[in-house]
């Protein structure tokens, strides 16, 4: 070994140059310092001088048995090899020779050359540097989040599974009460509040439900005004047949129909109209979302689904991070989303979601029978109905196709049914309040709730009122407040149509004299409570905080001044 320039070490590592060609070799020793190896073997490189900062070798290094690739690559494996060759060799050596050089360049001819390939090394191996601790740091988060997530769920499992045996202790005490309206309101609490649990429970562990594709989208409730899809001035809905668009989704997907469709709406602009469609095809369904809005670029057609993107920057509106968001949640179900120009003018959006599924009609309906508590030869009769009704749609089905559309539609019967024999029992309950008291104070009860509907009667009508209406949306309790002589009226505050504040505001305007009482869950929200202060008199109102007691509520009473007894 000759040693050249034996001051070479540095704090950023030695220069060796491999070579037997001494012109070479003293050329780029003269240029830059560095230590030479022209002998043979390799590993009598001393260990003290193994910390290097690159290697510089010829071609003609490798030729005959002088040294090997190998064998330079097994003494330094994470050390760049610079393979110099003439330029006319540069671009074949690059192709052809030395798999695993850094790279493969002229000799540089100057101390400029050589500081700027000395250079792009350092830049280089500064990138993989970083590049390594990127991924330990992706391979540490992405194990806490796998850790976080097992406890989440776990966590999850847990509540699901005390929370049923809880109700299930419940729904046991309830039915050894005596036969009441007592019992029976309880008895309505409690399957409202286990169905409003099971499905918060499903939001969190992204549980899947079996919907109706036209009847998950037109139920949908904006969130300005919480008017229903099917009831909105400026949606346009249209569908192929119902009995056949049945997906299996969880409640986010919701959301995600939500945003787009709100996000329609703003763009569009003010009295334009949004068309939602929903069309079936071979191995799903697809939601048609078109705006009549600017449109978007198509540079911007894909960046609206990365994180924080906005197109217009200097909109405050936003966080970007809603598109990004639903195409998540889409694609976890299985599903993909789209944006092209409308040819009307504006954007669509096409969301498509696989179709139900099953894999044996015979143990679904068996399912139904033991959930429902029901014979199974009624459950095989509804779904004799609708395998003809299936087949009266004119598609040529597969038969797993067709045995998961008619399971759909029995389950989603069964479903309607049960819930319609609950509604039906409660609105009876509605008529007889209406018949007591009818010489006392009149009373108008206005929620989106039928349950709300029925404490509230009960309480009130034990005090001696007589209930006038029930209003199940803003725009009905205006309308009975302003139609009727009443003495009370008692407004949720987050209604469809119109919220409680709009029609007390509306209501007062007009001339109404009824004391107003907010029976609203947002009662001790300090929003709207200043939002009480700034819109209505003082003194013409009273708030109770859902749940109440009817001690609170003969409290609430007694401050607005309203006459009740026992």
């Amino acid at each position: 070994m000759t040693r050249n320039n034996t001051n070479a070490a540095t704090s950023k590592g030695i220069l060796l140059y491999v070579s037997r060609n001494t012109a070479l070799t003293d050329r780029l020793s003269a240029i830059t310092p560095g230590k030479v190896y022209r002998s043979c073997p390799l590993n009598d490189f001393p260990d003290a001088d193994r910390h290097i900062r690159c290697i510089f070798c010829d071609a003609e290094a490798f030729h005959g048995d002088w040294v090997s690739w190998g064998e330079i690559r097994s003494l330094w494996q994470d050390v760049p090899i610079v393979v110099l060759c003439n330029e006319i060799n540069v671009e074949c050596a690059k192709k052809i020779l030395y798999q695993g050089a850094w790279d493969c360049v002229p000799e540089p001819r100057g101390a400029d050359e050589f500081e700027l390939i000395l250079n792009k090394i350092s830049h280089y191996r500064q990138y993989v540097v970083n590049q390594q601790d990127l991924l330990a740091s992706l391979i540490v988060s992405e194990q806490e989040s796998s850790q976080k997530t097992t406890v989440m769920e776990t966590m999850l499992d847990i509540l699901s599974h005390d929370t049923r045996n809880v109700f299930l202790k419940l729904r046991s005490l309830i039915i050894q009460l005596p036969n009441s309206d007592l019992r029976g309101m309880i008895l309505d609490s409690y399957e409202e509040l286990y169905n409003g649990t099971q499905e918060a429970l499903g939001y969190l562990k992204e549980s899947k439900r079996v919907y109706s594709l036209p009847d998950l989208v037109s139920s949908l409730r904006l969130t300005e005004n919480r008017v229903e899809l099917k009831n909105h001035p400026h949606i346009r809905l249209a569908s192929d047949s119902r009995i056949l668009l049945y997906v299996e989704v969880s409640a986010l997907f919701k959301n995600v129909l939500m945003n787009i469709i709100e996000n329609a709406l703003k763009y569009s602009g003010s009295g334009q109209d949004v068309d939602v469609t929903i069309r079936k095809f071979p191995k799903g369904h697809e939601i048609r979302i078109a705006d009549r809005g600017p449109g978007i670029p198509d540079t911007f057609k894909q960046k609206i689904f990365d994180r924080y993107f906005r197109i217009d920057e200097h909109d405050g509106k936003g966080s970007g991070r809603g598109l990004w968001i639903s195409r998540n949640i889409i694609e976890k179900e299985g599903g993909t989303i789209a944006v092209e120009d409308n040819p009307d003018g504006g954007t669509v959006f096409r969301i498509f979601i696989p179709m139900y599924r099953v894999d044996s009609l015979s143990e679904s309906l068996a399912r139904f029978s033991q959930w429902f508590q029901m014979p199974l030869s009624a459950i095989e009769q509804k779904a004799e109905t609708f395998k003809v009704l299936v087949e009266l749609q004119g598609f040529d089905l597969p038969e797993d196709e067709k045995d998961s559309i008619i399971v759909a539609n029995v389950l989603d019967t069964l479903r309607k049914q049960k819930s319609s024999q609950g509604t039906k029992d409660i609105r009876l309950k509605l008529e007889t309040l209406m018949q007591r008291n009818p010489d006392g104070p009149g009373v108008i009860i206005a929620d989106d709730s039928l349950h709300v509907h029925y404490y509230l009667g009960q309480y009130l009508t034990e005090l001696g009122y007589r209930v006038v209406k029930f209003a199940k949306n803003g725009a009905e309790a205006l309308e009975y407040i302003t139609g009727f002589d009443t003495d009370l009226v008692t407004l949720d505050c987050t209604m469809p149509g119109k919220s409680g504040i709009e029609v007390a505001k509306e209501a007062k305007a007009r001339g109404v004299a009824a004391k107003t009482l907010f029976i609203t869950a947002l009662g001790d929200h300090p929003d709207f409570i200043e939002q009480l202060r700034r819109e209505l008199p003082e003194g013409s109102y009273g708030i109770i905080t859902k749940p109440f007691t009817k001690l609170q509520l003969i409290s609430a009473l007694k401050a607005l001044g309203c006459a009740w007894s026992v």
